[in-house]
């Protein structure tokens, strides 16, 4: 069965060597900067809200609806910027917690019940034992996708549009890392698959 999280991510023909340029200078991170402050707040509401959704999972044996929209609202929200601040889009990222047309999308099957066992394991902490493997994975995967935005910035300037295989290797890395993270915040009660395939 397919995991409840996922992510897409639409190429576009071609990309501004300009945007690239201001990336690589790096502009495009102080124009960015209201949006930043903006995440930053958003990313300490998600924390709250998780704390509370594994809370409401030990009590009532389910995620509140609300609760997972606000986190996975989140979470596509960062791969929007993600995707722009390594150029993989040109299109400035929307601010918002559903789906829109955009090149770098998140979509998450909503699960109806949750175990209070993984839940109280999220607590204990043995869940994060469980997942050593798929840490030591994710370092190495963040390392090659750091270097392939860095490398897909320059391809950028030079060739006009961004490399597919940089872009994949990205897409991996981002989804491979949310499917940890819905893991971890009791949303699925599926262990994340060891999978390269996006």
């Amino acid at each position: 069965m397919a995991y409840p999280l996922s992510i897409t991510y639409k190429s576009p023909e071609k990309s501004s060597r300009f945007l690239a340029l201001i990336t690589i200078i790096p502009i495009k991170v102080v124009l960015l900067i209201p949006i930043i402050v903006l995440c930053y707040i958003y990313y300490l509401i998600t924390i709250i809200v998780s704390g509370f959704g594994i809370l409401a999972v030990l009590i009532w044996g389910r995620y509140p609806h609300r609760f997972e929209n606000i986190v996975i609202g989140f979470l596509r929200f960062c791969w929007r910027l993600m995707a722009y601040l390594s150029c993989m889009t040109d299109k400035y990222p929307p601010f918002g917690l559903k789906s829109v047309d955009y090149e770098a999308e998140l979509t998450f099957e909503h699960q109806p019940a949750s175990s209070r066992l993984w839940a109280l394991l999220t607590v204990i902490p043995v869940k994060f034992v469980l997942l050593i493997p798929h840490m030591i994975i994710m370092w190495i995967l963040g390392l090659v996708a750091s270097i392939c935005m860095l490398l897909g910035e320059f391809a950028v300037l030079i060739l006009g549009r961004y490399p597919e295989g940089f872009a994949k290797a990205i897409t991996t890395y981002t989804q491979y890392h949310m499917q940890i993270m819905v893991y971890v915040m009791c949303l699925t009660d599926k262990y994340p698959p060891i999978s390269w395939k996006k």
